[in-house]
């Protein structure tokens, strides 16, 4: 089988193959002895195929690494979205986390840091969760972190200054506080205290 088209920036090739466009690697055609300029026996298409991908996929998922910051999961679903089949990318994700280049527990740990100040553990939790990081991750970090009680006195009083309904109605305020993932003994804690300091 001869390439229909060869793209010498990425060292790739494309061939049509069982009813799709798949890509070669030129990298991988060379380690099998195979010239993917020339015909390509069919025979060995399969693993030609397979170990392309492999290859390409991880070659992608590192220059995404470079680019941005996100958790296993959220790797894995840019490959998939990419393309990639769901067994290449669990392999690239897993031999990435392996090596250290993923680590959901740091990225729980920055999250943490650039939100605790407006979110509460409740909606850091469930943040975290729909990034698909494990439950037990999340709640050792959520565990280990400092939440001040002063982050959310701050944040209260700022809903307050900043909406006169909300200085009038005690509820408003705390259907706030409590949206954004506080609980319920902390979010009642600060308002007392606002109200107690500043309305009564």
């Amino acid at each position: 089988m001869r390439i229909s088209l060869y793209h010498p920036k990425k060292k790739t090739a494309e061939i049509e193959w069982r009813g799709k466009i798949v890509f070669l690697s030129e990298e991988c055609a060379k380690k099998a002895g195979i010239d993917i300029h020339s015909d390509i026996p069919e025979e060995l298409l399969p693993t030609l195929v397979a170990e392309s991908e492999d290859f390409l996929c991880k070659k992608y998922l590192y220059s995404q690494l470079d680019k941005y910051f996100k958790t296993k999961y959220g790797y894995y679903k840019k490959l998939t979205e990419k393309g990639f089949s769901k067994s290449s990318a669990k392999k690239a994700v897993d031999k990435a986390e392996e090596l250290g280049f993923i680590d959901d527990g740091y990225f729980v740990e920055r999250y943490i840091e650039r939100n605790c100040a407006k979110k509460g553990k409740f909606a850091i939790k469930r943040e975290l969760l729909s990034k698909g990081v494990a439950s037990d991750i999340i709640d050792a970090k959520l565990a280990e972190a400092e939440f001040s009680s002063d982050s959310l006195l701050a944040l209260a009083e700022k809903l307050v200054k900043r909406t006169d309904d909300i200085r009038k109605d005690k509820a408003t305020l705390y259907r706030k506080l409590v949206s954004r993932g506080f609980s319920y003994d902390d979010v009642n804690a600060a308002i007392q205290k606002i109200f107690s300091e500043d309305f009564d």
